[in-house]
Parts: C-alpha cells; sequence; structure tokens
C-alpha cells in the first residue's frame, strides 16, 4: 500500500480522472438513448452495463493504487472527477450532440421525402409498367395452349355449347 503524500494526492487524480471517464462513457450513453428511442427494458439493461463498468473501474483503481482496499477518499475522489466533469464539459458535449443528432435527423428526413420517395414512385411506375408488359405476354402465351381454364377461347366454346 503506498503511504506516502505523493502516492495519495496520484491516486485522488488517477480517481478523479476514472470518474471523468465513467461520465464521457455516461454522456454517450445519454447520446445514444436521445438519438435512437428505447424501450424502458433496454434502459434497465444499460443502466445494469453502466453500473457494472463504473464498479469494474472503481475495482480497478482501489487494486491498482491502493491494493484492494476500500478508501472513502478514492470513491469521493471518483464521484468528485464524475461530477466536475458533468457540471462544465458535458453540458456543451450534450449540446453539440443534441445539435448533431438533430442536424443527422433532419438530413435523413430530407433524403427521405426529397430524394428517395421521388426515386421509389419513378421505379414503382416502371415496375408497375414491365408487370403490365408481362402480365400480357404471359396471358398470350397461356390462350394459345389447348385446355387451359383460363383460356378465354375455350371458356366462349363451352358457354356457346351449354346454350
Amino acid at each position: 500500500m503506498i503511504k506516502s503524500g505523493e502516492g495519495d494526492i496520484l491516486t485522488v487524480l488517477f480517481a478523479m480522472l476514472g470518474g471523468i471517464v465513467l461520465c464521457i462513457v455516461y454522456d454517450i450513453l445519454r447520446t445514444v438513448r436521445y438519438a435512437v428511442r428505447h424501450k424502458s427494458y433496454v434502459v434497465f439493461f444499460e443502466d445494469i452495463l453502466f453500473a457494472f463498468i463504473s464498479a469494474m473501474l472503481t475495482f480497478f483503481i482501489l487494486y491498482t493504487r491502493v491494493q484492494g482496499e476500500v478508501r472513502a477518499f478514492v470513491i469521493a475522489s471518483e464521484f468528485l472527477g464524475f461530477l466536475l466533469m458533468r457540471l462544465t464539459f458535458s453540458r456543451i458535449f450534450m449540446k453539440g450532440t443534441k445539435c448533431a443528432v438533430r442536424l443527422v435527423k433532419k438530413i435523413n428526413l430530407f433524403i427521405k421525402t426529397r430524394i428517395m420517395k421521388p426515386i421509389s414512385e419513378y421505379f414503382g411506375k416502371i415496375s408497375e409498367k414491365v408487370s403490365k408488359f408481362f402480365a400480357k405476354i404471359i396471358k398470350n402465351m397461356l390462350q394459345r395452349v389447348r385446355g387451359l381454364l383460363y383460356n378465354k377461347k375455350i371458356k366462349r366454346q363451352k358457354a356457346k355449347e351449354i346454350k
């Protein structure tokens, strides 16, 4: 275990850095949640995953810096790093990412409505014409074959025989 004051200061700095990293991970998670709607059970599992990552990072810091002893100043320093990041850069980061997500959504909507929809309608009309063309060809081919129920000539002949 590190007993010197210099070692404790480094431990505090590493714990604060760990808190900053956790805040960045949490901001990324928030950005994903903002960009894509999640069901409540997915949010639950994301929160469980974040808690697991937080616990593993805290354990790693405790294990490497103070030989696995649970020290209150390490946990408090990690929380302080998270809080400082959350109250300063995180706000700027989230405003920027929200603007970026809105911009991407607007671009996506523009592409869907102004570019893809007309192309889809155009190819829909072409495919409709092509399918009518091939349906006419197939219909003519089937009418040439004798004895098919589809053949209109045979239907007319049977209708005349019945009268």
